[in-house]
């Protein structure tokens, strides 16, 4: 039977910034796969993107550490290379949906732990691989978080992660698109907080430069391996067309709802703009410092 490890005790060694993003989590948890990742042409496209790239730079049979790992959609499509796998992550409800969702025949590869990602329980140099997508957008001390992965991660192991962009351009232009300057002037401030309309709590969402991620790694003992943009030019080709889609179904309805997020995900050019992100990523790979994520690979020295 699949077990969930707890690897601290929730009052005593995790901050009142923590709780929150426990609590977070733990509120969209029911909904975080079925309304926030796949149901939008955007954010479906980054996850796969996203879990292709990992998947391509891991080798067969090899030991990783995925640090918030969520529903755990990475771990179950890297246990088909027959890899070890332990994901953390720090809401309970995001591992007990994990523990359902993956596949009797994975559950030998697949460990689950309950821990903070800037105090990881475990011991030096055990890792072939360290993957987190998006983790170090919410932790207090991105660098902390950065040595502690870098510290359970062997020598010449690879570390890959994913970052929210500071400066996606083409989001910029979406957002002059809709009116939304208020998202804009916070952008340019890197006052994010991040919501979801399913949850009762908010949290803080530190976006990352291209310049901020090659200054945190700077004094790390890692060598850069590759850094990948995703959605930088195409963006400003399927922005519109998002846009263009959601106004001609909101004509046939006679209402335009921008904050409707179940007629949002459900327009018809869905199909369109995702083919658009998917033909792009050969192209997109050259824009990092204007695509709405980026993924940093690097081999620790």
């Amino acid at each position: 039977m699949l077990k969930i490890y707890i690897s601290y005790v929730n009052k005593i060694d995790t901050t009142r910034k923590y709780n929150r993003i426990e609590k977070f989590y733990d509120n969209i948890a029911i909904y975080y796969d079925e309304k926030w990742w796949y149901n939008n042409p955007d954010s479906r496209h980054v996850k796969i993107f996203a879990s292709e790239i990992i998947y391509s730079h891991i080798l067969p049979e090899k030991f990783v550490l995925d640090v918030g790992c969520g529903t755990c959609d990475t771990p179950i499509k890297l246990s088909s290379k027959d890899c070890k796998i332990i994901g953390l992550d720090i809401s309970s409800n995001m591992l007990a949906i994990a523990k359902e969702k993956i596949p009797e025949s994975y559950r030998n590869e697949i460990s689950l732990v309950k821990g903070n990602a800037e105090k990881l329980p475990f011991d030096d140099d055990q890792f072939d691989y360290v993957i987190s997508d998006f983790t170090l957008n919410y932790v207090d001390n991105p660098k902390t978080a950065m040595d502690e992965m870098l510290r359970v991660l062997k020598k010449d192991g690879r570390l890959l992660l994913i970052f929210s962009n500071r400066n996606p351009m083409y989001i910029v232009f979406w957002e002059l698109l809709i009116g939304n300057i208020d998202f804009i002037k916070k952008l340019k401030k890197n006052e994010d907080n991040i919501s979801f309309p399913y949850a009762k709590i908010k949290t803080q969402f530190k976006r990352f430069s291209k310049n901020d991620i090659q200054t945190m790694v700077t004094e790390l003992p890692i060598q850069k391996i590759q850094i990948i943009g995703t959605h930088g030019l195409t963006g400003f080709i399927g922005y519109p067309i998002l846009l263009l889609g959601l106004f001609i179904q909101s004509l046939e309805k006679k209402k335009f709802e921008f904050d409707d997020i179940d007629h949002f995900i459900k327009m018809k050019g869905e199909r369109i703009v995702f083919n658009i992100f998917k033909k792009g990523e050969s192209l997109d790979k050259h824009f990092n410092t204007i695509g709405r994520d980026i993924i940093f690979i690097g081999k620790k020295i």
